[in-house]
């Protein structure tokens, strides 16, 4: 029997699983894994104006506020300006919304199994480009498959696709949609506007990207320096710009752009006339995105024309305008500036979309807000506005556990440490959870992972993993970063080639699967800390990547099929 041991790091999204062998257990059961769809979305919450949207623990979506126009609600009869929906469930089986302003709130919906689909006002097709019927009332139209990402401004919509290809629709004055083309609205969903992209988030009328390479950029409305902080050319169209690098996490405000990077510090530029970018700025545009805002940041969100920043620990701060006590609850005054003033803590995740309200949700389950209410959007059963007390439940979505199965055997929910004895019909695998490594602001994450005996193994020589395969002749090790620079030898090697972690897009925000990858297909491998791409043919001279040295490798390296991480 095999022990298998779930840690938590921050692989997709600063959510996600890492699969660990403990000390002194080698086998072939520890080696045979493959981790599915990791669905960073499940008990959160979505906002694009003045309503509330979330998505609960089982992947149910519900909303309440503003209907008039059907963004919360397609279904509801009759469509009405106050809609209490909290009990009502308007789509199943979703990993993702998105909600833009136009005419109120939109909203799109990412299902699990990668189709788009969307509903509300589309006076700009920005909900649904194949039709000019507005609004847009039906839910089930599949508008896009194979996508990955989703973000709305006020009415443009863009998109991340399986492959890292950007694409998009709805109002293009400004080019924040496709920033070649002066038409207007953008209705060719087939159209690539960029490849490599990793993330993206939509302001009122520009759009900026996180790349693959950890490089930002934006383009569209630069009236207010939110797409090029360095030029004064409105609008922005040069794709290719980069602003920041080094960069994690991205999210857009009204005219705004925030970047957490890779060593957690806050760094953005736009508009700054209340103060939404450097609070203790007199400049009306903050234009220098290498001075750090705030420090210990694990997330981020843009409230109109302020912000709110969710801390390593817990803690929301915030800065900006404070209409409607939006950003600061405990004082009208406006703008807020004082950027340590803790308003909640225990947050886990917080609202995304273009939102005139702060939301959060807890790790418990918790959804809390403060802002404007004119529509009891915050709070249903309350006709006070605005709505200012944090510490009231507005709504529970729930706390998913992490979830495992092993060879199509049954699942079985993860929500303690211990020793989980799973079977595939046949044989059993022990899998020792180690979940109090969650920190509590994760535990809101919906992890799925599971067990085959049928995936032969992996190893990454210059990672955290090196595993060899099981049944191919060569002994099972594991090896931490840095204990070891040794080269893995040929004993490692699997009757049928090398091992290889391929670079770039994780495939709809998975870890894994590890699968065959056929020889006729460019890919690439890590040698240590060596990267060179394979040949295109079995038998060939694989090249060194660009600004990489070592030894040259023999056609000795190149096995008849290689095996990669989709």
């Amino acid at each position: 029997m095999g022990i298998l041991k779930v840690h938590n790091e921050d692989v997709v999204n600063n959510t996600g699983i890492f699969l660990k062998n403990p000390a002194g257990e080698a086998g072939r059961y520890l080696l045979d894994y493959k981790s599915s769809s990791i669905e960073s979305s499940a008990a959160s919450v979505f906002s694009g104006g003045p309503a509330t949207m979330v998505i609960t623990s089982t992947g149910e979506v519900r909303g309440w506020g503003f209907n008039l126009t059907g963004g919360v609600n397609p279904n509801a009869s009759p469509l009405q300006a106050y809609y209490n929906g909290q009990g009502d469930v308007v789509i199943t089986g979703v990993k993702q919304l998105a909600c833009g302003r136009a005419t109120s709130q939109y909203t799109m919906a990412l299902l699990n199994n990668g189709d788009l689909v969307g509903w509300g006002p589309n006076p700009y097709r920005n909900v649904n480009p194949d039709s000019a019927t507005n609004p847009w009332l039906d839910e089930t139209y599949v508008i896009l498959s194979g996508v990955a990402k989703v973000s709305c401004g006020e009415s443009h919509t863009m998109v991340v696709m399986n492959d890292g290809t950007l694409r998009g629709w709805g109002y293009n004055g400004n080019g924040q949609v496709n920033p070649t083309s002066a038409t207007t609205p953008w209705t060719d969903k087939t159209t690539v506007i960029l490849s490599g992209v990793a993330d993206v988030s939509c302001g009122t009328e520009h759009t900026m990207v996180l790349m693959e390479d950890g490089t930002v950029r934006a383009w569209g409305r630069n009236s207010e320096k939110q797409s090029n902080p360095l030029s004064a050319k409105n609008p922005w169209t040069d794709t290719s710009n980069i602003v920041v690098s080094n960069a994690k996490k991205i999210a857009a405000g009204a005219y705004q752009c925030y970047v957490i990077k890779d060593d957690d510090t806050l760094v953005d530029w736009g508009r700054n006339l209340f103060k939404s970018c450097n609070p203790q700025s007199a400049l009306g545009e903050w234009v220098d995105p290498t001075i750090t805002i705030l420090s210990d940041v694990k997330d981020v969100s843009g409230v109109q024309q302020g912000v709110i920043v969710l801390h390593n620990n817990g803690d929301v701060v915030g800065f900006g305008a404070n209409f409607s006590r939006a950003i600061y609850p405990y004082s009208s005054t406006n703008p807020w500036t004082d950027k340590t003033a803790v308003i909640i803590s225990g947050v886990s995740k917080l609202v995304k979309g273009y939102t005139s309200n702060s939301i959060v949700v807890l790790s418990d389950g918790s959804v809390r807000g403060w802002g404007d209410n004119s529509y009891k959007n915050l709070k249903v059963d309350s006709s006070a506005n605005p709505w200012i007390d944090p510490s009231v439940e507005l709504y529970d979505v729930g706390v998913p556990s992490a979830t495992l199965s092993w060879g199509g055997g049954a699942t079985m929910d993860i929500t303690t440490d211990g020793e989980y004895v799973l079977s595939d019909g046949s044989n059993t695998i022990t899998a020792e959870v180690d979940y109090s490594e969650l920190a509590a602001s994760d535990k809101s994450d919906l992890v799925r992972v599971e067990l085959y005996s049928a995936v032969k193994g992996q190893y990454n020589e210059g990672d955290h993993m090196a595993y060899a395969p099981g049944d191919s002749g060569g002994t099972a090790v594991w090896r931490e970063a840095g204990t070891s620079s040794t080269p893995i030898t040929d004993i490692h090697r699997p009757g049928c080639g090398y091992w290889f972690k391929e670079t770039g897009t994780v495939y709809g925000g998975e870890v894994g699967p590890w699968v065959p990858w056929n020889v006729d297909q460019k890919v690439e491998f890590n040698e240590g800390s060596r990267i060179v791409k394979s040949p295109a043919v079995s038998g060939g001279t694989p090249i060194w990547e660009v600004g990489k040295t070592g030894p040259a490798i023999t056609d000795t390296h190149v096995p008849c099929g290689y095996w990669n991480k989709k």
